[in-house]
């Protein structure tokens, strides 16, 4: 694993001391846990996101489905 150091003003190293200590671990894992939460984020979005354009235009339009006139759509 490798260290690295970072630097925290005190409001957000205020938050990360009482939500690691609400969760009974230390700053370092809590950042090590979020990062990889965000990563793993990331990474599933870029996989849908690929797959979403992939497939081509039209993906979202439902062919059984007429289109509304203009005055249908904006009724009450």
């Amino acid at each position: 694993m490798k260290k690295v150091n970072i630097t925290l003003d005190k409001e957000v190293n205020h938050w990360a001391r009482s939500r690691a200590a609400a969760r009974n671990i230390g700053i370092c894992r809590l950042v090590r846990e979020m990062l990889r939460e965000k990563m793993q984020e990331e990474e599933a979005y870029l996989l849908v996101m690929g797959q979403y354009l992939a497939a081509g235009p039209g993906v979202q339009k439902d062919a059984a489905a007429p289109d509304l006139r203009r005055e249908e759509a904006h009724e009450p």
